[in-house]
């Protein structure tokens, strides 16, 4: 069987200069399937992780999911606890009922986690670990009634619920935001340029730039 080398020469120009129809080729094709195989969401989800520590509440990164896609619907889920009860609480104006949350934390009496899921919201939990003994001794030492103390609990698990809805959201918007950012024209020229990326002004190949050359040769071997 014989073995021919096949050398073909492309006319390549930078993405800013490809014709339009071309440049929706390459944007589908290549540049957001490359997106996606870089992670472009990571420094927001570490991001998230950091401003949501400042309040008080651990995130779980590696358990957050999203979907950005308009066919299935755009959601996203994330993870975490609440471990430091005086951050959460540190805005909170009714100082009676701060003060009985900070006294039921600090006896491990109350547990704050967040499964979410923007949608439903399904197992957003806060757990009430108080013994009959630990709730007289609240109401001895705060001087405050159990009925006092249950609607304060209330009031946390609404708040709770409300402010974990709320971060999904936000996460959400953020994502949003910085993928359209990442395929602003701008951004893909930008990405192209510094990585020394062209293309075939007829098929959209692409090709690494070889010291500003702007016909590439490109040979392959075939059999036959």
């Amino acid at each position: 069987m014989k073995k021919y080398l096949i050398t073909r020469q492309y006319e390549c120009v930078q993405f800013k200069d490809l014709p339009e129809g071309l440049k929706e080729k390459i944007i589908c094709e290549h540049y957001e399937p490359l997106l996606w195989d870089i992670c472009w969401w990571d420094w927001v989800l570490e991001r998230f992780k950091e401003d949501r520590e400042e309040e008080g509440v651990i995130v779980e990164t590696d358990k957050i999911c999203f979907d950005l896609s308009y066919t299935h619907g755009q959601e996203v889920a994330w993870s975490g606890y609440l471990y430091d009860a005086f951050k959460f609480l540190e805005t909170w104006k009714d100082q009676k009922t701060k003060k009985i949350l900070t006294t039921v934390m600090e006896r491990d009496g109350l547990e704050a986690i967040a499964k979410t899921g923007s949608g439903c919201y399904q197992d957003v939990l806060v757990k009430e670990h108080l013994y009959q003994e630990d709730i007289e001794e609240i109401c001895e030492d705060l001087n405050v009634t159990e009925a006092e103390i249950e609607s304060a609990l209330d009031e946390f698990e609404a708040v709770w619920e409300h402010y974990c809805k709320e971060k999904a959201w936000e996460l959400l918007s953020t994502l949003e935001k910085v993928y359209e950012d990442e395929l602003r024209e701008e951004c893909i020229n930008e990405f192209y340029e510094i990585n020394n990326i062209v293309f075939d002004v007829k098929t959209g190949k692409s090709f690494l730039l070889d010291e500003g050359a702007q016909v590439i040769e490109d040979t392959e071997v075939k059999e036959g």
